[in-house]
C-alpha cells in the first residue's frame, strides 16, 4: 500500500507533514487497540527520497499478540505457560478491536464534517490582503485537519484488510463452489466515493456522446494543449449553448472531485483543478468507445453480481452459526470496503486544500522577496517554513538549502528504487534486489479481482497521457489510484507491479466489475505495448499470448 500511494521520490516538505503524521497515526492505532506503542516506533521512513515501511519493527510490534508466535522459541511446558499468560492481552484485544469495528465509522463521518465546517468558514471569512503570518496560521489549521483523517485513514485501512480477510478465510471454507469469491461479495456497494469518480466522469461522457459539437470539440484538442484553464477547449465550449451547458457540468465536475490528483500525496503536485488535461484524456477515452455505458448500468450490473454471490452462499449455509458469522462478517466487509475509500477520498480532499495553503504562503513569500519562484517552498521543511515567515532562517540560507535539495531531488529520481533496504549489524544498509524476470510467458500475481479477459496491452506509466488508451485494452500500470479510476471504465483488464487486496485498485476494480491481477513484478517493463495478453483475475495469472 504504501508502494501504491507514495510511489515517486517525495519533497522535503511532503515528507516533513508526512512522517510524523503517518508515523504518529500508527502509533495513536496500536493504543487504540491496547498495543505497545513506544515513542520512538516509527515504521515509515525515507530512502534516498522514497518511501519504505519497516516491516520488521512491523512484525517486532504485532507477533508478540498471535497466540501461534508466542512461546515459539521454546518448547513444551514453558511454551503453553507462556501462552496462558498472554490471554488476558488477547482477550483485551479482541474488546478493543470490537469497539473499533463499531466507533470508527462515527470517526469518519465526525472528520468529514470537521473538513466541512472549515471548507465553510473560509470560504465566508475575510479577504484581507494575503500577510505570510495570517497564511502560516491557516496552513496550521488546514494542517490538524489533515492529521486528523490520515489517523483515521490508516485505521480504516488495517480494519478494511482484517474483516476482508475473515470474510475470505470463511467463503474459501464454506462456498458451495469454487467459483464463488469473496470478491463477489464486495462489489455493487453504493456510497464509495472513489468509485464514483469513475462513473460521475463516465456520466459526463455520455453527455458529450450525445452532442456531436460538444462531442467534436472534446476529440479535437490533445490534452497536452490543455492549461491550467482549459485554453482551447473552455473558449471553444463558450461558443454554443450545448457547449455552454457541458461547460457548467464540467465544472461542478472538478468543484467535486477536483482535488484528486495522480500524486495525491505528494504536495507538490498539481490537483485536476489546477491541471485539468487527464480529464480531458479520460473523457476522450470514453468517447472513442463504440458505445459510452453510463453509470447506472455499470452499477446494476455489479449489484446483480454481489446479489447473486450472496443468494448462493446464503442457500449453502442455510441457518446456525455459521450463517450468523458469515452474515456478520460480510456486512463488515462490505461496509469497510466503502468507508476505506471514503476515509481515503477525504483525506485527498484535505491534504489538497494543505497544498493550497502552502502556496498561496509560497505566493506572499516570493512577493515579499523570502523566496524566488513560488514551488520553492516544496524543498524546505514545514519547521523551515515557519522560521523563514518569522525571521529565524535568512533569505540566503533558505536559497542554499533550497538549490541543494533541487539538486539531491533530481539525482534520487535517477536512482531506480529496489523493493527492499536491509538493515546489517554494523548499522549499514544495502539494497535487496528483485530476482531477475524470468523467460516464462505466463506472470503471476495476486487475484484481485476474478475475471477473465484478453486484448492488446497498453502500458501506462502516467495516466495524463491516457488518450492512447483504447477501449477493451489492457491497461498494465506500476500503480494506480483515484486519479485512475476513469481509465478502469476503458480498460479490458487491469494489472499492475504494485497492490494488495485492500488496495484501490482492488476494491475499485471489484466495483466496476474489471479483471484484476496486482503486484506483478517488473511488469511494466515485461510486457510492452501492443502485446496480446489473458488476464485471468480468479487465478492470478497474466499471460502473454505472442510476442
Amino acid at each position: 500500500n504504501v508502494g501504491e500511494v507514495v510511489p515517486e521520490v517525495v519533497t522535503p516538505l511532503t515528507w516533513s507533514v508526512m512522517e510524523p503524521m503517518g508515523n504518529q497515526g500508527v502509533r495513536a492505532f496500536l493504543r487504540r487497540m491496547g498495543l505497545s506503542a513506544p515513542s520512538e516506533t516509527a515504521l515509515f521512513g525515507r530512502f534516498y527520497g522514497r518511501v519504505y515501511l519497516n516491516e520488521t519493527r512491523l512484525h517486532e510490534i504485532f507477533h508478540a499478540f498471535y497466540p501461534s508466535e508466542i512461546g515459539r522459541e521454546v518448547g513444551g511446558l514453558r511454551r503453553w505457560l507462556r501462552r496462558l499468560r498472554a490471554m488476558p492481552g488477547l482477550a483485551v484485544l479482541t474488546l478493543r478491536a470490537g469497539w473499533t469495528l463499531v466507533s470508527l465509522p462515527i470517526e469518519l463521518n465526525r472528520f468529514v464534517r470537521r473538513l466541512h465546517r472549515q471548507i465553510e468558514a473560509e470560504d465566508s471569512g475575510d479577504s484581507a490582503p494575503p500577510d505570510p503570518a495570517r497564511l502560516l496560521g491557516r496552513v496550521d489549521r488546514r494542517q490538524r485537519v489533515d492529521r486528523e483523517g490520515m489517523e483515521v485513514h490508516l485505521a480504516v485501512t488495517v480494519m478494511a484488510g482484517l474483516t476482508y480477510t475473515l470474510l475470505e478465510k470463511l467463503v474459501t471454507a464454506w462456498r458451495p463452489g469454487p467459483e464463488l469469491l469473496a470478491a463477489n461479495l464486495v462489489t455493487g456497494l453504493n456510497g464509495m466515493k472513489s468509485a464514483e469518480v469513475g462513473l460521475a466522469l463516465r456520466d459526463l461522457a455520455c453527455r458529450a456522446a450525445a452532442t456531436p459539437e460538444v462531442r467534436d470539440i472534446l476529440l479535437a484538442h490533445p490534452p497536452e494543449s490543455i492549461g491550467p484553464l482549459w485554453g482551447e477547449v473552455s473558449g471553444a465550449l463558450q461558443e454554443t449553448a450545448a457547449g455552454r451547458e457541458f461547460w457548467s457540468h464540467l465544472e461542478a465536475f472538478l468543484e467535486q472531485h477536483g482535488h484528486n490528483s495522480l500524486h495525491e500525496f505528494e504536495l507538490a503536485f498539481p490537483r485536476w483543478h489546477e491541471a485539468p488535461a487527464y480529464v480531458l484524456a479520460a473523457l476522450q477515452n470514453h468517447l472513442r468507445a463504440d458505445r459510452v455505458v453510463g453509470s447506472d448500468e455499470v452499477r446494476r450490473g455489479q449489484l446483480a453480481v454481489r446479489r447473486e454471490a450472496e443468494r448462493r452462499m446464503r442457500d449453502a449455509l442455510r441457518w446456525g452459526v455459521r450463517r450468523l458469522l458469515f452474515e456478520t462478517s460480510l456486512r463488515l466487509a462490505q461496509s469497510y470496503s466503502t468507508h476505506r475509500e471514503n476515509a481515503k477520498y477525504y483525506f485527498v480532499k484535505a491534504h489538497g486544500r494543505l497544498r493550497q495553503a502552502y502556496l498561496a504562503l509560497a505566493d506572499a513569500l516570493v512577493a515579499n522577496g523570502l523566496l524566488d519562484e513560488p514551488d520553492d517552498v516544496f524543498f524546505l521543511t514545514q519547521a523551515e517554513v515557519c522560521d523563514l515567515v518569522q525571521s529565524r532562517m535568512d533569505v540566503a540560507e533558505a536559497r542554499t538549502r533550497v538549490g541543494e535539495r533541487r539538486a539531491a531531488q533530481s539525482y534520487y529520481r535517477s536512482i531506480e528504487p529496489p523493493s527492499a533496504i536491509e538493515g546489517l549489524p554494523d548499522g549499514r544498509h544495502r539494497a535487496v534486489l528483485a530476482d531477475p524476470p524470468s523467460p516464462s510467458v505466463t506472470l503471476s500475481g495476486l487475484p484481485a479481482s476474478p475475471g477473465r479477459a484478453t486484448g492488446r496491452a497498453r502500458v501506462v506509466l502516467d495516466p495524463a497521457c491516457s488518450a492512447r488508451l483504447e477501449p477493451g485494452e489492457i491497461l498494465i500500470a506500476p500503480a494506480t489510484n483515484p486519479a485512475w479510476s476513469p481509465l478502469f471504465l476503458t480498460a479490458g483488464a487491469l494489472v499492475t507491479e504494485v497492490g494488495g487486496l485492500l488496495s484501490h485498485a482492488a476494491i475499485v476494480a471489484r466495483e466496476y466489475g474489471l479483471p484484476a491481477v496486482l503486484n506483478v513484478p517488473g511488469v511494466t517493463a515485461r510486457i510492452r505495448d501492443g502485446q496480446l495478453v489473458t488476464v485471468d483475475g480468479e487465478l492470478g495469472i497474466v499471460q502473454v499470448l505472442d510476442g
